[in-house]
This record gives structure tokens, C-alpha cells and sequence, in this order.
């Protein structure tokens, strides 16, 4: 169980810099404070030293390689894990709230994260080279799990003085009634890249994002699907979170992010029909994918076949609070006549509706031609029935 209570003194144990005292009110949730949303722009990244000593610094601009042609703005959580040596990351969402009586900081599903994050890279030391690479020894990689497990809990002391700054930055503007949402990046590399059998290096980042005013639905979008076979792919390790996906996955945008288009899925031959046009949708490039079926059951990819997001894992519990029916099985692209809604959850956003799905024709590349295959002008109702009901049972009530 992840979230379950939130009580005002979290804040006051990241202060008193108690660790397992804050992350135990972190895990909880606080109700929704009359607050609005304060709009900031505000990086931060961190790291512990060899002797395990906080240091934070700010978030800069850097060349590459010494030129300007190729810049990396750290400020940016996807060009800040480019710049580092590759590894295994995650990231998680926190809520900052202040009603004008109490501050509150809500964590979204720290324990997950963590765990994932060590699973993660453990998948990155079993494949060596290219995430396609070949296996390296097993006990190896047990000491990778071992060594990542023991670090947990200097991934908690990032976090805890991440947030303390964030609070603290906050704080100087002297807002009351705000809710601030923050994006937090944990990443594993090893300390010697050649060999990812050595230490682990831990590194931390954080930004301000836009804040959601949950319950209300965030705005719709439109996606696309990525056809080429011959373009980068999550398998054969597609449940590790790793931070080459970040670079490999430029490709993909390139040829399907179109005008207009906020994600794109991924999808595969279907092998159980013998057409060459028959499809089915794995996920997004950094999201999971749910389609609404026409008897109100769910339909997603099964564990096996993609990376298993937070949001994703909060969805599929209240499915089963609510006796919806989820069918483990990618949905086919041939049956897209048939689905009453489709959306997207992931770590920041939680849930967000699609209003259209569209193939993108790459013959022209200057005016690439785009044709519709499904669409919808009005969220299903069920979307918002699930956002209210994962946001409450993360959240539950402020005390």
C-alpha cells in the first residue's frame, strides 16, 4: 500500500532533516486544500560525493564536446539524464500544498520507485553494451540488486533535501493557498561506464512543472502511431527504465511528433493474424496506453510487454475497487472501431484522455500526411471517474 495518510508534520520532518520520519509521511496524502497554483520556474540537481555529502547545484546551459552546435539545458530532467553517463532512472511525482495553516508534501509512491529503480538497473548491468547487448555472468548482476538495494536509503536523502530546497524556494515568494507540482529524477549510472559491475553513482534532479487541478481532466490529446520497424525499440528488456531511451527514442519523434501530436505509441506486428497491416498498441514513448472497451472493461499491454508506470499501477487497483474488468492483452489497431475512449497515464500526469489517433504517411518529409484512424470529441466519462478515484486513494484526507 502506497498512499494511505498525510499528516502536517511531514514538512516539519524535512526540516529536522529525520529521513525515515519524513518519507513515512511523504508515502501518505493530504485532501485538497483551497489552493491555487503558483507558476515558477525552478531547477535544481544533486548528487552525494564520495564520502556521501549532499551538494546541490544549479541546473546551466552546457556545450557539447566544446562547440555550440549541440547544447544541453540541464534544467530539462530528459537533457539532464542525456548529459550523464547512461543508466537505469525513474521519476516520480510531488505535490507541494500550503492551505494558510499548514504545509504538506505529498510523494507519489516512493516505494515503487525506488524498487523499480533498482530492478531497472539491474536490467542495465545484465545487458552489456546496447540494450539489446549480450548477457553478462548472473552473479554479477545480483551485486548490482544487492548494491542498489543498500543505496535506497541514500536515494532518500536526495530526495529529502531536493524537496527541502523546493519548500524552501517556495516559501521565499510568501504565497499562501498554493499547490506547486514538482518533477523528481532519480538516476543510477555506474561510476565507470566501461564497467557497469563498479558502484553505483547516484544522482538526483528536480523542476517545477504545471500543476493539475485535480479532479478537473486534463486537456485531451492527439497521438500518433510509429509503424517503421526498422526505428529504436524498448525490447528486449521493455520493462527496465533506462536512461538511453531518452536519447534512442529522437528517432521516433522526429518521424511521427508531427504538428499537433503529444505522444506517440508504439506498436508491433500482431502475431496471431496473418494480415500484414494487423497492428497491436504497446505504449507510449514515455506513458502507458488503456483503451475503453464498449462494456466499460479496460484493455492495456500485459506486465511482460511494457515498462508498468505508477499511474498505471494506481489505475489498474481502481479498476479493481470499482469491479471493472481489465483485459491484459495489447489492443489491435484492427479493433479501433469498437473503443469507447482511450488514455494515457503516466508518473506526472496521471491521466490524460485522447481525442484522436492518427497515422502519419513519412513519403513527404517537409508536409508528412496524417489520416485519422480513431477519434473521439468528448472523454469518456470513465476517465475522469478513475482520475477522481486514484487521486483519492492516494491522497485520502488531510487531518
Amino acid at each position: 500500500m502506497y498512499a494511505r495518510r498525510f499528516v502536517s508534520q511531514g514538512i516539519d520532518a524535512v526540516r529536522r532533516g529525520n529521513v525515515q520520519t519524513f518519507l513515512r509521511y511523504a508515502q501518505g496524502g493530504c485532501g485538497r486544500p483551497s489552493s491555487t497554483t503558483m507558476r515558477m520556474n525552478w531547477s535544481r540537481q544533486a548528487e552525494l560525493d564520495s564520502k556521501n555529502i549532499y551538494y546541490s547545484t544549479d541546473c546551466p546551459v552546457l556545450a557539447i564536446n566544446g562547440t555550440l552546435d549541440r547544447q544541453l539545458d540541464l534544467s530539462s530532467p530528459r537533457e539532464w539524464l542525456e548529459y550523464w553517463p547512461d543508466g537505469a532512472y525513474t521519476v516520480m511525482r510531488c505535490d507541494f500544498f500550503d492551505d494558510g495553516i499548514t504545509e504538506k508534501w505529498k510523494i507519489w509512491g516512493s516505494d515503487f520507485h525506488l524498487q523499480r529503480l533498482g530492478a531497472s538497473y539491474a536490467s542495465f548491468v545484465l545487458y552489456s553494451g546496447t540494450m539489446a547487448g549480450s548477457l553478462i555472468n548472473q552473479n554479477e548482476t545480483l551485486t548490482a540488486v544487492l548494491s542498489t538495494h543498500e543505496n535506497q536509503q541514500f536515494c532518500e536523502r536526495l530526495i529529502q533535501n531536493l524537496l527541502r530546497e523546493a519548500a524552501n524556494e517556495l516559501l521565499k515568494h510568501q504565497n499562501k493557498h498554493l499547490h506547486q507540482t514538482f518533477m523528481v529524477t532519480l538516476l543510477y549510472h555506474p561510476l565507470d561506464p566501461t564497467d557497469r559491475r563498479e558502484n553505483v553513482k547516484m544522482r538526483a534532479h528536480i523542476c517545477s512543472t504545471a500543476t493539475d487541478n485535480v479532479p478537473a481532466l486534463p486537456a485531451s490529446v492527439r497521438v500518433s502511431l510509429a509503424m517503421n520497424e526498422s526505428l529504436p525499440h524498448r525490447m528486449p528488456n521493455p520493462t527496465a527504465k533506462l536512461s538511453s531511451w531518452c536519447r534512442e527514442r529522437r528517432a521516433i519523434e522526429n518521424m511521427y511528433k508531427v504538428d499537433g501530436v503529444n505522444e506517440v505509441i508504439l506498436t508491433m506486428p500482431s502475431k496471431t493474424h496473418s494480415s500484414s497491416s494487423s497492428r497491436i498498441l504497446l505504449e507510449g514513448l514515455t506513458s502507458n496506453l488503456f483503451v475503453i472497451l464498449e462494456n466499460g472493461s479496460l484493455q492495456t499491454s500485459p506486465d511482460e510487454l511494457v515498462l508498468g508506470g505508477y499511474a498505471r499501477h494506481l489505475i489498474l487497483k481502481e479498476a479493481q475497487r470499482l469491479g471493472l474488468t481489465v483485459i491484459m492483452k495489447p489492443p489491435r489497431l484492427d479493433d479501433a472501431a469498437s473503443w469507447k475512449g482511450v488514455f494515457l497515464t503516466s508518473s506526472i500526469r496521471l491521466l490524460v484522455p485522447v481525442n484522436e489517433i492518427i497515422l502519419v504517411s513519412n513519403d513527404e518529409v517537409d508536409q508528412p500526411e496524417t489520416t485519422t484512424v480513431w477519434s473521439l470529441n468528448t472523454p469518456h466519462p470513465l476517465c475522469r471517474q478513475l482520475l477522481v478515484g486514484i487521486h483519492d486513494d492516494s491522497l485520502g484526507d488531510c487531518s
